[in-house]
């Protein structure tokens, strides 16, 4: 009999709590806005242009996302407009091309002022 009292015991803790604990992790896991520029060692944030615009596109009647695309098939290369710093990307140009002219964190090597990719996705 004192096992099936205990047995009770914790299930109506468990309803009690159940709720409880599975709005808490859902506050604590919102990701933050990630911010322009360096995260850490590998970790950049930017807005993923091309070399020929860089931070302004040039033509004014077509959006980010084309006037990039199209300054990349007339042969320019992607950059990362991160804050006041423009890097070069090097690597994943499909993944990329898919970001073109929107927000992204990229994970890769800086040499010089290039980032070798080694992963991109968008960011919030």
């Amino acid at each position: 009999m004192r096992d099936r009292t205990q047995l009770i015991v914790l299930l109506l803790a468990l309803t009690l709590v159940s709720p409880f604990a599975t709005q808490m992790p859902a506050a604590n896991m919102q990701e933050k806005p990630m911010r322009l520029g360096r995260s850490d060692d590998k970790t950049f944030v930017g807005m993923v242009s091309d070399s020929s615009c860089g931070a302004k596109h040039k033509m004014t009647d077509k959006t980010a996302e084309d006037c990039a695309r199209t300054c990349i098939h007339d042969g320019a290369g992607y950059v990362l407009v991160a804050a006041d710093t423009v890097f070069r990307l090097q690597g994943h140009a499909n993944e990329l091309n898919v970001l073109a002219g929107q927000k992204a964190k990229v994970t890769g090597t800086l040499h010089g002022e290039t980032i070798r990719v080694e992963r991109v996705e968008a960011a919030r």
